[in-house]
Parts: C-alpha cells; sequence; structure tokens
C-alpha cells in the first residue's frame, strides 16, 4: 500500500482549501458532510444545497490524504462513514498557504 499523493496548496480547488480550513476550524477538526454544508457560508452559497458536492470533494479530499474517513457501525452492524476528520497531512498543507 502506497502512500497518496499530497499536492501543494496550489492545487487544490477553491472549495477543497474551504473544507479544509472549515475542518480545522472545528472543536474535534472532524465533521459530516451535513456539518461542512450548513457551518460554511461560501459553501453553502457555492453549493446552492447540494450536500453531495460536499460529500464528493471531502472523499477526494480522503483519497488525497488531507482528511480521513471515521468509520461507525449503524442500524444492523453495517458500517459507513459518518464524518470525515482532518489529517495531519491537511493541517501542515494550510500552514503552508
Amino acid at each position: 500500500m502506497g502512500t497518496p499523493p499530497f499536492p501543494s496548496m496550489d492545487d487544490l480547488s477553491d472549495d477543497e482549501e474551504a473544507i479544509l480550513r472549515f475542518l480545522r476550524d472545528q472543536l474535534l477538526q472532524q465533521a459530516s458532510d451535513a456539518q461542512v454544508s450548513d457551518g460554511n457560508p461560501y459553501l453553502r452559497a457555492h453549493m446552492e444545497g447540494d450536500m453531495g458536492a460536499v460529500r464528493e470533494i471531502l472523499e477526494r479530499l480522503a483519497d488525497r490524504g488531507y482528511v480521513e474517513r471515521r468509520i461507525g457501525r449503524f442500524g444492523a452492524g453495517e458500517q459507513r462513514t459518518y464524518a470525515y476528520r482532518l489529517t495531519e497531512q491537511g493541517d501542515h498543507a494550510l500552514a503552508d498557504s
């Protein structure tokens, strides 16, 4: 299993950077896609209520190593993502920008 690529902040879209900054400002540095959509005025206006777009961005950030998926068991024991947490790499990328 290789290390995911960690592009510079210049390679991030404005939406990706806004989501990383939002996560960094959270008390636990994690949030669900709904919390990101509701709690970030820029993204709320930009996405016009399309939480699917926020989840898509969070998944891209997770694939690139900037956030990690928080997994839990719900209902009949099925696992699913319930939140995304800022990683050390994501925090460093923001600090360098």
